[in-house]
């Protein structure tokens, strides 16, 4: 091969893999990228999405740890109130209380365990699958895929 030849094999093989690196999808989300420009990392992230938040609260007169279900919010401080005040009405005052917000459901269950193996040396766990009133009124997710002009189910 002569060294036109190695030379243009080089550029078209570097131009295929700038065009592969150009076309990242956004389900590579928060993989970093090389910046050329100024050579600091550059981070692709999808549009926001659901935040999905759990709350705890602990009733030291009970020895007891209650904690929600994991649901789709858009803020944690208006979950915080709802969850102590429904805590404080049917189960007594609240000690601690701790609410976690992210936008992974996944991250958010893993903390809600996390919470349950600390709280287990000196309280009874409760699972009390509350969600707030926001989030109870709102269609989950895969019934808005199911609602439409092509939904086939019977209508009774």
């Amino acid at each position: 091969m002569s060294k036109v030849g190695a030379v243009a094999a080089t550029v078209v093989f570097m131009l295929g893999a700038s065009v592969a690196h150009a076309q990242a999808t956004p389900s590579q989300a928060g993989l970093a990228l090389q910046n050329p420009y100024n050579f600091m990392p550059l981070y692709l992230t999808n549009e926001p999405g659901t935040m999905y938040v759990a709350c705890w609260a602990e009733v030291p007169s009970h020895n007891t740890a209650y904690f929600s279900a994991t649901f789709p919010s858009p803020t944690v401080s208006s979950a915080r109130k709802e969850f102590r005040n429904v805590v404080t009405t049917q189960y007594g005052p609240v000690g601690k209380l701790q609410c976690a917000g992210k936008f992974n459901e996944t991250v958010v269950n893993e903390q809600v365990e996390k919470w349950k193996d600390s709280a287990r040396s000196k309280n009874a766990i409760v699972d009390t699958d509350w969600q707030p009133v926001a989030a109870l009124s709102r269609p989950l997710p895969s019934a808005q895929a199911k609602i439409g002009p092509f939904d086939q189910s019977p209508k009774h």
